[in-house]
């Protein structure tokens, strides 16, 4: 049943509310506010993974070589010897110089096994396949995916509200 406000239907404006709240729920996932000078919690501890006799772990930081490594890599070892294996970088990082570097790292939070696949979820929910064999990654596009129906379900809203306002005619004067 549609609830009549004078000549005006109600059920136009709550789905137009209900448009703008989902817009504001959807750019609220994209958006992290930090304030100047924050300093980021640190990254949690990921359980490695082991599989025929090899060890598959999650290193957040790391000096090697003189360099500082943040985020992103994967190490395999091997259980008998406690010998690496090898070691990969998984996604790179780009910082942007106006901010502090520690709020802009984005670490692996979770690592798990699918087949001969590890499959690693980072921070921001973006999640790598990782062929044991071969060490080829490949990224899931799911979030690219839900992002573009939220872009879709917003332009929807839009338009619909757009769309659906009657035109106002000018009254037409009576002699």
């Amino acid at each position: 049943m549609i609830k009549k406000l004078g000549k005006r239907k109600m059920w136009p404006l709550a789905v137009k509310k209900a448009g703008f709240i989902l817009a504001l729920l959807c750019l609220g996932q994209f958006i992290v506010v930090l304030p100047a000078g924050a300093k980021r919690l640190a990254p949690k501890d990921v359980k490695p993974v082991v599989h025929e006799g090899i060890r598959y772990e999650v290193r957040h930081w790391e000096v090697t070589g003189g360099k500082n490594r943040t985020g992103g890599f994967i190490e395999a070892w091997d259980v008998a010897t406690n010998r690496k294996l090898w070691e990969l970088n998984i996604y790179k990082l780009s910082y942007d110089p106006e901010l502090e570097k520690d709020v802009q790292d984005v670490f692996i939070a979770s690592l798990k096994l699918a087949g001969d696949k590890l499959v690693a979820v980072n921070e921001r929910g973006e999640k790598f396949h990782v062929d044991i064999n071969t060490r080829e990654v490949s990224r899931s596009r799911e979030g690219t995916r839900l992002l573009v129906i939220m872009i879709i379900i917003i332009v929807l809203f839009v338009l619909y509200g757009h769309f659906s306002r009657k035109q106002k005619r000018p009254k037409s004067r009576r002699a």
